[in-house]
């Protein structure tokens, strides 16, 4: 039963990245990140990555009040030295919950006050710990890639299994910040409890 369990989170995940790419690469391709190929070329590790950040925004729920207006953007933000560069522009002919998406790099964590989804690049390690404390009770997803991220209070982690990207996402911290994250995404998810250290499959 586990081992069935386990193929349906595997299919259910490879389906979810399938999607994100469908919608994300044809913008990635006209903008030139991608190179144009008679066959499609091994995507960039941030390609799969921005892919990812266009879905989370579908499987999680944020306080209503971020979107004071109609006309509010679903802001998906950078802090730090982007890795991403046009990956994550194409993300802007894009919509979120009928939302366009607006795609905003920060150099401080005091910048990000209408940031939902907030990406904390690698280079921010040294200050890893005050930006997590600054944003702990903040209405934003707080994602990354640093090893240790989510036990550290990051609400989701890309982490490497079986030569693949996947996520860990820690509870305490998404509760925290006011946000519910849909059962489907967790499904697919290493649950990551800060409290203890643990991660749950």
């Amino acid at each position: 039963m586990g081992h069935l369990r386990a193929q349906s989170a595997a299919a259910i995940l490879k389906g979810l990245v399938c999607r994100a790419l469908i919608l994300v690469l044809p913008a990635l391709w006209s903008l030139g990140a991608l190179p144009v190929q008679a066959e499609p070329p091994s995507l960039p590790e941030y390609a799969i990555k921005s892919a990812y950040l266009y879905q989370f925004s579908s499987f999680i729920e944020l306080p209503p009040a971020v979107f004071p207006e109609p006309a509010t953007p679903f802001c998906i933000c950078v802090l730090g030295e982007d890795p991403f560069g046009p990956l994550l522009d194409a993300l802007q002919r894009k919509t979120v919950q009928g939302r366009a998406v607006a795609v905003i790099r920060l150099k401080q964590v005091r910048e990000g006050g209408g940031c939902h989804i907030l990406f904390i690049s690698p280079s921010e390690a040294p200050r890893l710990d005050k930006i997590l404390a600054a944003l702990e009770t903040r209405p934003v997803l707080t994602v990354g890639d640093l090893p240790g991220f989510a036990q550290a209070g990051g609400a989701i982690e890309f982490v490497y299994q079986d030569n693949k990207i996947r996520f860990a996402i820690n509870l305490d911290t998404a509760r925290r910040a006011g946000l519910k994250i849909s059962s489907k995404l967790l499904s697919l998810a290493m649950v990551v409890r800060q409290s203890s250290g643990t991660a749950e499959r």
